[in-house]
């Protein structure tokens, strides 16, 4: 007897939930409870006058009315201390840097000591073609300034750039006598002849040869 009420007891109580099921309105099957109010209005809203059906725009104040947040999978990874970074590119001014470092460096590797060269070509030229005649210091060095100042009045007397060009490489091997050092004396009257006579001058003709163009016509 008790387990036969206990049954009837429960099918009422199924039967009620059933029949309140049925009384619920349509409204709250299709938009349960926490759904957006606005979802029905905008569902059950008519089209406008031009046709258009129902506006899914959020207003302007409301949350949907933003740009959209990134998504996960494109917010950027965490560093990795295992990978290494892409070294980072020289800034404008450290190019300009470098670019002007360069040349200095150039030109520092390219200088000469043409004086010393100078002065040990013409010491080597007096003691093989002839080492009876002085090869000390202040000889050498009259012989190099003498034979500059004839380079000078040549490159004045005559606008080719030559004698500019080579001035350093004549006083060191040009300006000889059949291979062999003019004597101080001799360079002294050349000097002479050359600031006194000009273009007209036996000692201008003579070391017009020297340039290359000029001596193979």
């Amino acid at each position: 007897m008790g387990c036969s009420g206990g049954l009837a007891l429960a099918i009422a109580v199924l039967l009620k939930a059933i029949f309140t099921a049925e009384e619920m309105p349509l409204s709250l099957w299709m938009f349960p409870s926490g759904a957006d109010a606005g979802s029905e209005a905008s569902v059950n809203q008519p089209p406008d006058r031009n046709g258009a059906g129902p506006s899914n725009a959020a207003p302007a104040d409301s949350p949907q009315g933003s740009f959209p947040s990134v998504p996960p999978c494109l917010q950027p990874l965490p560093s990795n201390p295992s990978v290494p970074s892409v070294p980072s590119l020289p800034s404008v001014e450290e190019n300009n840097l470098v670019g002007r470092e360069q040349p200095v460096q150039q030109l520092a590797e390219a200088r000469f000591d043409w004086e010393k060269y100078q002065h040990d070509k013409i010491a080597e030229r007096l003691s093989v073609l002839t080492p009876n005649r002085a090869r000390d210091t202040d000889t050498v060095d009259a012989i190099i300034l003498l034979k500059r100042d004839i380079l000078d009045r040549m490159a004045q007397l005559d606008p080719n750039p030559f004698w500019a060009e080579q001035r350093n490489e004549l006083v060191a091997n040009g300006i000889l006598n059949k291979g062999a050092e003019y004597t101080i004396e001799t360079l002294q009257k050349k000097l002479e002849k050359l600031e006194k006579d000009g273009i007209n001058s036996a000692v201008f003709k003579d070391l017009e040869k020297l340039h290359p163009d000029i001596h193979n016509e």
